[in-house]
């Protein structure tokens, strides 16, 4: 697959998954008291919140740059699976959703951990 288009969809996946983590990171953080430190547990929980959701954008660009076009696939599929249950709880608070949500998240730390310990792709020339 041509890297610019997986760059391409990269920032496609990416942009849907940053909306709505902002809307759970706003969610916690609407409960802090003024001007308490960022140091506080309510941050804590929204940074963890967001790291913990960008792991399947984490993993697409490793797959990117280590030209793996199936993990990048596979990467893909789990990306839309995570927006659509991170989808589904935002709107109806459902449990499926968040189901749906916590499992695409197992299924990238899997996925990035397979693509960390592949070797990078090469392309062997023969004369």
């Amino acid at each position: 697959m041509n890297k610019i288009a997986q760059w391409i969809i990269w920032f496609l996946v990416l942009i849907p998954n940053s909306i709505l983590v902002y809307l759970f990171i706003s969610f916690s953080l609407f409960g802090t008291a003024e001007g308490a430190s960022p140091s506080s547990i309510d941050y804590l929980i929204a940074v963890a919140i967001v790291l913990i959701t960008n792991i399947t954008t984490i993993q697409l660009v490793v797959a990117i740059q280590k030209q793996r076009s199936q993990g990048f696939i596979y990467g893909v599929i789990v990306a839309v699976a995570q927006i659509l249950g991170l989808y589904v709880f935002a709107i109806t608070f459902s449990i499926i959703g968040l189901v749906i949500t916590v499992i695409s998240m197992f299924v990238a730390l899997i996925l990035l951990v397979r693509a960390l310990k592949q070797p990078d792709q090469t392309l062997v020339h023969t004369k």
